[in-house]
């Protein structure tokens, strides 16, 4: 099996076109550049279910990841980043 390429070793603000971003999502972009990984946009919650939407970034594997509004900041970001990380070389065996 071969292991999936590592994606983010190109400078992250060249994977965000910030010409198609809301005002509302610049500053999740901005955190997942600074973050050094991708942005991915904004799934929408069902407020009436009581869930909230979701922020979706990818890890350098390219994994989807995904935090709440309320617990998106910088250090949560790299937090989940590095376990998802060292989760993906403990499977392929980096």
């Amino acid at each position: 099996m071969t292991p999936p390429r590592i994606l983010n070793r190109v400078d992250p603000r060249r994977l965000i076109d910030r010409r198609g971003l809301r005002p509302e999502e610049l500053l999740y972009a901005e955190i997942c550049v600074a973050a050094r990984c991708r942005y991915r946009g904004i799934q929408k919650g069902i407020p009436e279910r009581g869930l909230e939407p979701l922020i979706l970034f990818d890890d350098d594997y390219g994994s989807s990841l995904c935090l709440t509004p309320s617990q998106f900041t910088l250090e949560n970001v790299r937090a989940h980043l590095a376990k998802s990380n060292a989760q993906w070389a403990k499977v392929l065996g980096k």
